[in-house]
């Protein structure tokens, strides 16, 4: 019975609560309207007296903007400047994606709002995609007579996921980074004095952060941009199954996979180029990203060619030099993160 009690209880507070809440806010609504209405009749000092404790608790987020934006009028026609700026930045910081209305708001309410910063500092999101990679050969190595057969890269595909971070520089010039893990797959094969093939399937993880300037082509919903710049790559896992098959015999060796890391250069550096769209959100946005990543290093260490036995005697590979282009296409979601700021004082 007391449990019943007390829940009885909590209902009737909650209820209380709720129809203060919705009452509040129809004064408020109708405490709007009485400020709309001094201002069209021309009674500019009455407008910020009766918006004040609504401001401070009962109006919706939408009509705390309105409210702000009549006040902001009031002071610019009074030739309150200071005032006028002080409450505009209220607008934004309420709203930071405000826009005037160039139907109805007057030419010194649009000219005081672009004296703001009003774009998003930085953007932070999560980005995932699918990518192909490109290896190519630089010099051939083996047990062979390589100038008969150098071996032959394929395409082999992978994927990538990580975080990224949009800064503003200027306008339309932004800085893009973030920190991604890039899987690549290799397919290698060659001939062993015409008697069998090899063939080895790479499998690679890396840590890659990419630095690079990108330019927003318009100011729309749907935006091209352009981009270019580098990244550095951190090589954390490499592992291979080789593969050699004997024709005369016809018998196959495989094994385990096997690490690969030894092989490898682990600091590797791309040149990076490309482009994509952005589909702006209310304080968010969706991005489709395109890049090319142009491979600068070799990724074979070329001292350690011939120090692991397996892979020369029991398959006959010897890690030929090579880099990697890669093509990736990401799509990623963002926050944005706005601090409105009056950046221009000229002709104040």
């Amino acid at each position: 019975m007391k449990f019943i009690c007390k829940s009885i209880g909590y209902i009737f507070i909650a209820s209380f609560l709720n129809l203060n809440y919705t009452f509040s806010q129809n004064v408020c609504s109708e405490v709007l309207k009485k400020a709309n209405k001094l201002y069209d009749d021309g009674q500019l000092l009455k407008v910020e007296p009766i918006l004040f404790d609504c401001i401070r608790d009962g109006f919706s987020k939408p009509e705390k903007v309105q409210a702000y934006r009549l006040i902001t009028l009031c002071h610019l026609f009074n030739d309150a400047d200071s005032a006028a700026k002080e409450n505009m930045l209220r607008i934004l910081l309420t709203d930071p994606e405000f826009k005037p209305n160039p139907a109805l708001d007057p030419s010194e309410f649009i000219t005081l709002y672009n004296k703001f910063r009003t774009p998003p500092i930085y953007s932070l999101g999560i980005v995932a995609g699918a990518n192909v990679n490109l290896p190519y050969l630089i010099n051939p190595y083996g047990i062979n007579n390589t100038t008969k057969d150098k071996g032959s890269f394929e395409q082999a595909f992978g994927f990538q996921v990580g975080l990224g971070i949009d800064l503003l520089i200027k306008s339309k010039l932004h800085f893009n980074s973030g920190l991604f893990f890039i899987n690549k797959g290799i397919s290698f094969s060659q001939n062993i004095n015409q008697f069998g093939v090899l063939k080895s399937e790479e499998n690679q993880t890396s840590l890659e952060i990419p630095l690079q300037l990108r330019f927003y082509l318009f100011n729309t919903k749907l935006t091209p941009f352009i981009q270019a710049g580098i990244s550095g790559n951190l090589l954390l896992v490499s592992n291979s199954i080789l593969t050699r098959s004997n024709n005369t015999l016809d018998a196959l060796i495989q094994g385990a996979a096997i690490d690969m890391l030894p092989q490898r250069n682990i600091l590797t550096y791309n040149f990076l180029f490309g482009g994509g769209l952005k589909y702006k959100l209310k304080y968010s946005f969706i991005i489709l990203d395109c890049r090319y990543a142009l491979g600068m290093m070799n990724y074979s260490n070329t001292t350690k060619k011939y120090e692991s036995n397996e892979l020369t005697y029991r398959y006959g590979y010897v890690d030929p030099s090579f880099s990697i282009d890669n093509l990736s296409i990401s799509v990623g979601y963002f926050l944005s993160f706005y601090k409105p700021k009056l950046v221009r004082l000229k002709n104040d």
